[in-house]
């Protein structure tokens, strides 16, 4: 599923607007990496994955690796 879906379908609100900032910073540092869903949320790749963000009821967990 592409990441404008997942966020269509999926979030809402400041919560979309929070995934769509983050994942334009980090196109801005790492041009070059995928993003995909993997375990139900947006995983973003750049010679494995770097990051995630798990959008909850009351917040955005961001992780990396």
């Amino acid at each position: 599923m592409p990441i404008d879906t997942f966020i269509a379908q999926k979030v809402k609100g400041w919560q979309a607007d929070l995934l769509r900032r983050l994942i334009a910073l980090f196109q801005s540092v790492a041009p070059e990496m995928s993003t995909v869903i993997k375990w139900g949320q947006p995983t973003f790749e750049l010679n494995g994955p770097f990051a995630y963000v798990k959008p909850a009821k009351a917040h955005v967990t961001v992780g990396f690796w």
